[in-house]
């Protein structure tokens, strides 16, 4: 989402750290909505357009991210797609996903293939939401996606992490995304939160495998991994960030506490 955030400021000669203060924010969190780096809540939107005078619209140029369809809106448009009719009558406990390849998640399909071949994003969703007590049903999730044009190549690729934005700005979750590994160990060093990180496994470059989104806790004990394998049957622990990047080579990461 573009935003006119830095040059109503710039022109009113407000620095950063004021605005940051009029909002009740950080300096970080209004450097980073400048940048377009981090998608503000409607709340804090709102409080900014206020501040300038001004409407949401007249601050926060939407782009193709918030043309989000939920499944709610699918179902309301009568929607039809065959695998979310089969999927939403599969049995799923209401817990995190562990091994994406054990049942009965395996009988979850998205585009052409079954996810255990390709449903990483989704499973990280999936239990985002259950991570941070915002539960949405796998079979929605995979709706929309599909829905939203989010399956590259009929699912075969799996989804575009880059593109997440557009799902968490369809549910008004407020993220920001990092793109690099030192940022991502620097903003989980100073807070404790859940993220999403994709990332090429650089020891299985050639394969398909070898790409992969997993979703996470981090406190002070560490981080706690979720459906880091196919095939795990429990989460797996890590003492730092930087045991947990080891071999790997970031593609994105949201995080959720800005």
């Amino acid at each position: 989402m573009k935003n006119e955030v830095s040059r109503l400021r710039k022109e009113r000669g407000i620095s950063q750290d004021a605005l940051a203060t009029a909002m009740g924010v950080s300096r970080q969190t209004i450097c980073s909505i400048e940048n377009g780096k981090y998608n503000p809540s409607i709340i804090l939107a709102i409080h900014i357009a206020r501040y300038f005078g001004k409407t949401v619209e007249d601050i926060f140029i939407a782009d193709d991210l918030t043309t989000w369809k939920t499944a709610d809106m699918l179902r309301a448009e009568n929607k039809y797609n065959k695998n979310y009719e089969d999927n939403k009558h599969i049995m799923l406990e209401p817990d995190v996903i562990i091994g994406q390849s054990n049942p009965p998640c395996d009988l979850f399909r998205y585009g052409k293939f079954p996810i255990s071949f390709n449903g990483d994003e989704a499973i990280a969703l999936y239990n985002l939401g259950i991570l941070s007590e915002k539960p949405q049903s796998l079979a929605d999730i995979l709706y929309e996606l599909e829905e939203n044009d989010m399956a590259l190549l009929g699912g075969f690729a799996g989804t575009d992490p880059k593109k997440l934005g557009g799902y968490f700005l369809g549910h008004d979750i407020p993220y920001k995304m990092i793109t690099d590994e030192e940022d991502f160990q620097k903003h989980i060093r100073r807070k404790c939160g859940v993220f999403l990180y994709s990332y090429f496994d650089v020891r299985n470059l050639l394969e398909i495998k070898g790409i992969h989104t997993v979703a996470g806790v981090y406190d002070e004990l560490g981080l706690t991994i979720y459906n880091y394998h196919d095939d795990d049957v429990k989460p797996v622990p890590f003492k730092t960030a930087k045991a947990f990047a080891e071999g790997k080579n970031l593609i994105c990461a949201y995080v959720f506490d800005v």
